[in-house]
């Protein structure tokens, strides 16, 4: 993983052919890496406290410990994209509705947008 990381990191800094194309803000900076390495730095935090700080270090195998967190991470991140759609299509559902007990209607000028 630290050899990935490193090749990622030196690749992201060298400079392309055609640079001056691009936008600054499409490149990747220092502080790009800073703001990955923090979000690393807090999940090896977060599996040291939960491995190895509160004396429970022979519950669970390190190799058990980091497959709950990656099983955690797709089911959590997995079920929050689904509940957000679900979500969206039920009040957009409910603002149809309102808008059809009350009788509003959306007026569009002849660009295509809302007055």
């Amino acid at each position: 993983l630290g050899i990935a990381l490193g090749l990622m990191l030196f690749l992201s800094l060298i400079p392309h052919k055609n640079a001056a194309a691009y936008h600054h803000a499409h490149q990747f900076e220092w502080r790009h890496f800073f703001l990955l390495l923090a979000t690393f730095l807090q999940s090896f935090v977060l599996l040291y406290l939960c491995h190895w700080h509160w004396h429970h270090k022979f519950d669970l195998s390190l190799d058990a410990v980091i497959k709950y967190f990656a099983s955690g991470f797709l089911l959590s991140t997995t079920l929050a994209v689904f509940f957000e759609f679900v979500v969206g299509i039920v009040l957009k559902l409910i603002m149809v509705l309102f808008m059809a007990l009350l009788d509003i209607d959306v007026q569009t000028d002849e660009d295509g947008y809302s007055s």
